[in-house]
């Protein structure tokens, strides 16, 4: 090919095939061939990018790319070489040829050993392998193997059985290893975008590896170092924007309040066309990242008002804390805690002062100023307390909303009281703005029984008012449904003080005793779902309690014995019985 004497041929379409017999007829009539002029028809807004071998493989046919680009560099490398070095030494073209091919494969067996791809030795892959397509390039009539004949061999070499059958993984290595995954380069004169630049030389000071467009791994510690904080919110940026830069793999999520005990975040990144395609897409709106992402909180904050939801506090929570992971922290802190002040819905209030808590525990990971949190947290806690009578509103579709509302906010004071050292001021005024009393007078009896198994925790109450409490509600008189729904709020909060509880548990025994088979019956999908918080063994201790009350020992087995069985039943079921031994034992599965 690089012989002036070597002929090419070339296989062309549409309006080159017409160009190149314009010229060529020139060439015959020895005429000057003047270069095309091109004129500049595009928008002042396009864009060169960099392009990588793994994308211009996948663009082959008529999407203008080639199969393999990796290997046909090599190849051209290879031809360079030889006309720069070898062939000056009158070396034999075919020996070297050869050798390259040899060196290539076995880079490749190595790569695939690497990868765990290889069923058997890199040696004996490369030895077979080589004697299948050095044999088939011979066979066909070529000069040396080429890339259809190294696939062949490595079918015929590596390959075990039908080639859909578990070969799925060595095919993909062997087609990585084949296109590459080098990232090329935009000519110094043509411009990009500024915000391209400062993009990938900020990626470039943070020492992220951009040669190539394999996926790598990054951990940062963000507990001890400062510069991985930094990090830490370059890629949450980034990630926020769907530049597609990195995919956050492990770490501490403050937004949803999960992994709040890991000091470590792992990402894996990689720098790809696409990751410029989008940040030219992003450029049209500015040239600053951070600006860029607070704009589109904005947008999300409006799209409340577009779709007619009213914006809530735990909504801009949400938002204040998206801003903060990307150090945006003072864009929220103002709208936050007016929402704060003028919501009257407990559940929203709750959740934004529990994300504000998550933000607070997390401070020192994400460098956010603890004071600003603190100030937030206590309106939302003390506007929480406020809207506790809200609860009064309760209805039997929000009744567990409400429920784990009314624990959460109670968990929420004691934490935050421990973190600030405050003591029992909220505490007071949880129990000050809820009645109990109250809730019994409206029917909440879940609402009621978690109550005081709160109490009774926080110290409020002393435990023969928790017991007298739980008598009354089991007492004769009472409906059994309510006598569940108080049952139910006691175990939400303190399952572990009704199974120590002997008093409980005989009031408990002696209200199911007043029910009729039918009513029992009814409420024992409640009942079930109770008791299906207990571990086995509180389970087991409830057990022996309630059959000491009813005068069973450990020892005794208890049947159940349905009269209802007609004979003919009966004899249907022995039947069915021995056509399953029967088919047991002709499976060899029978005793």
């Amino acid at each position: 090919m690089i012989d002036k004497n070597h002929k090419l041929l070339i296989v062309t379409g549409g309006f080159h095939t017409l160009a190149l017999i314009e010229n060529l007829h020139k060439v015959i009539n020895q005429e000057p061939i003047k270069p095309y002029i091109i004129k500049n028809t595009y928008d002042d807004n396009a864009w060169l990018i960099r392009y990588s071998f793994d994308k211009l493989n996948a663009l082959n046919g008529y999407a203008s790319g080639m199969p393999s680009p990796a290997y046909y560099e090599w190849r051209w490398q290879t031809l360079l070489t030889f006309k720069d070095t070898y062939q000056k030494n009158n070396q034999h073209d075919l020996e070297f040829f050869n050798q390259e091919f040899y060196a290539y494969v076995l880079t490749l067996c190595h790569q695939l050993n690497e990868k765990s791809a290889l069923e058997i030795t890199p040696f004996i892959a490369l030895k077979n392998t080589l004697e299948i397509a050095t044999g088939l390039s011979a066979l066909r009539g070529h000069y040396t193997p080429s890339r259809y004949d190294l696939i062949d061999g490595i079918t015929t070499a590596l390959t075990k059985g039908e080639l859909d059958d578990g070969q799925a993984y060595l095919w993909q290595v062997v087609y990585e290893h084949l296109s590459g995954n080098k990232l090329g380069q935009v000519a110094k004169t043509q411009k990009s975008p500024a915000l391209v630049a400062n993009t990938y030389q900020k990626a470039q000071y943070f020492r992220f590896k951009l040669d190539d467009t394999l996926p790598k791994t990054r951990k940062l510690d963000t507990y001890r170092k400062p510069l991985h904080r930094q990090i830490s919110q370059f890629m949450h940026l980034l990630y926020f924007l769907e530049v597609g830069f990195g995919q956050f793999m492990a770490g501490a999520d403050f937004v949803s309040g999960t992994n709040l005990d890991l000091l470590f975040e792992e990402w894996r990144y990689a720098w790809t066309p696409s990751v410029e395609a989008r940040l030219i897409e992003l450029s049209e709106t500015g040239n600053d990242l951070a600006v860029i992402a607070t704009q589109k909180l904005l947008n999300e904050k409006e799209q409340f008002s577009k779709t007619g939801t009213p914006l809530l506090a735990s909504d801009c929570a949400k938002l204040f804390a998206k801003a903060c992971k990307i150090g945006q922290m003072t864009a929220f802190n103002q709208e936050l805690k007016a929402y704060l002040h003028s919501d009257y819905k407990l559940t929203s209030l709750i959740d934004a002062t529990a994300q504000l808590f998550y933000l607070w525990q997390g401070r020192a990971l994400i460098d956010i100023d603890g004071d600003l949190l603190k100030d937030n947290m206590m309106i939302g806690i003390r506007q929480s307390i406020y809207c506790l009578n809200t609860l009064y509103d309760t209805t039997p579709e929000n009744t567990d909303e409400h429920l784990t509302a009314l624990i959460r906010l109670n968990e929420l004071i004691k934490n935050i009281a421990i973190s600030f050292n405050l003591g029992d001021e909220f505490l007071n005024a949880f129990y000050d703005n809820i009645s109990y009393d109250e809730l019994i007078k409206l029917g909440l009896y879940s609402l009621a029984g978690a109550l005081y198994a709160m109490a009774y925790l926080d110290n409020k109450i002393g435990n023969d008012d928790l017991q007298n409490a739980i008598i009354t509600a089991f007492a004769t008189g009472t409906l059994p449904s309510d006598s569940v729904l108080y049952l139910q709020g006691i175990f939400k909060v303190a399952p572990e003080y009704f199974i120590g509880s002997p008093i409980a548990i005989h009031a408990l025994n002696e209200l199911i005793k007043r029910w009729d088979g039918e009513l029992f019956l009814s409420l024992l999908p409640d009942l079930r779902f109770i008791f299906s918080t207990l571990t086995p063994r509180q389970s087991q201790e409830i057990a022996k309690r309630i059959a000491h009350y009813t005068g069973l020992s450990d020892d005794d087995e208890v049947f159940y014995t349905d009269l209802s069985i007609s004979e003919n039943e009966m004899m249907y079921g022995v039947q069915l019985n021995e056509k399953l031994i029967q088919l047991l034992n002709n499976d060899c599965l029978g005793q």
